[in-house]
């Protein structure tokens, strides 16, 4: 449990208003997972989840997912969403349907990168991860 808290980014860290920070504003040339997310009063209900990509080199593609624990430590098999893959820069946004999961209190996100060019150049990457409610139309 400690080593999860030590990787852990608080919920009160704002990507912009009334949003928290999965994944900060990183560069990746390989696979990778990211900090833990502590939900705090936000666990249980559903978020919405931006990825937004800033930076691309041509013919790759990345495969990004979102896993849940209720302890930190122990992430199952299977992420709780996984994105369809994507090779542009651009915001994509999917909803994370958290009360199907409840007891989940913390998240982290996993993702893979692939290059199909005939050339030697590695997967290259930028990209950030915000979360927050969605926004209610009353």
């Amino acid at each position: 449990m400690m080593a999860a808290m030590q990787q852990e980014t608080a919920l009160a860290r704002r990507a912009s208003p009334g949003a928290a920070v999965l994944l900060e504003e990183s560069t990746f040339r390989e696979c990778g997972t990211g900090p833990v997310l502590t939900l705090g009063e936000h666990q249980g209900r559903a978020l919405l989840l931006m990825l937004h990509i800033t930076r691309v080199i041509d013919q790759q593609s990345l495969a990004l997912s979102v896993w849940g624990s209720t302890d930190g430590m122990t992430w199952g098999s299977e992420p709780l969403l996984s994105l369809p893959r994507k090779s542009y820069c651009g915001s994509y946004g999917i909803l994370l349907d958290l009360p199907v999961y409840p007891d989940v209190k913390y998240l982290r996100a996993k993702w893979n990168v692939t290059r199909w060019a005939l050339d030697d150049r590695k997967p290259l990457f930028t990209a950030n991860i915000s979360i927050r409610e969605p926004k209610r139309c009353d």
